[in-house]
């Protein structure tokens, strides 16, 4: 082998980060799109209908497992068929999809990340993205409490973001007369709960 070829082992290393890098510049430029498209129609009325929230959280699964698999995190769902919520299907998607990748980004790899879906004592569904990753520190979590808003900051193999996802996320829910609860702590992971109106 010339000192210009690359190991298998090299290769496979390199790759995956290309795979990183790609995959974190198509959600940058989603985010941005979307973001573009929110501002220039904000008063369009959403389309609000009965989502099968398992199919939902089914699909979103299908979008990020590989994306797990390559970071080494355990990537699981849970949903009761049963459950249907009423609210504009593409901003939940969204909304569920920014979840999942900020848990994948801020999760070492070999933790895991979980989406459950139940039915709240208060005749609400409840969608909850958790994983066991850094967490989030009291004054951060205060702010997007407050403001819905996050400064972005490197995920654990360095992925970048805008901090437009998370904003968008609450912007979106608060259209569907929904609401998110966030339970965090630094070094233990972070829970994302979105409840959204029961059909």
């Amino acid at each position: 082998m010339s000192s210009g070829e690359l190991t298998p082992a090299e290769f496979s290393h390199n790759m995956d980060a290309l795979h990183r890098s790609v995959q974190s510049t198509l959600g940058l430029a989603q985010n941005l799109i979307t973001w573009a498209n929110a501002q220039m129609n904000s008063h369009r009325k959403i389309n609000v209908e009965m989502i099968r929230v398992s199919d939902l959280i089914h699909e979103v699964y299908g979008q990020y497992r590989e994306l797990a698999e390559r970071k080494g995190i355990g990537f699981r769902y849970q949903a009761d068929s049963s459950l249907i919520a009423m609210a504009d299907k593409n901003q939940i998607s969204f909304v569920l999809r920014n979840l999942v990748n900020n848990a994948i980004k801020y999760t070492s790899p070999t933790g895991v990340v979980s989406v459950t879906a139940n039915l709240h004592e208060h005749d609400k569904v409840m969608i909850s993205v958790a994983d066991n990753g850094i967490g989030i520190s009291s004054n951060t979590l205060e702010r997007i409490r407050n403001l819905g808003v996050q400064q972005s900051a490197p995920g654990t193999l360095g992925e970048k973001g805008t901090g437009l996802g998370l904003s968008l996320c609450y912007e979106f829910i608060r259209q569907n007369n929904g609401h998110i609860e966030i339970e965090s702590e630094v070094g233990l992971g972070s829970t994302f709960s979105v409840y959204l109106a029961k059909n």
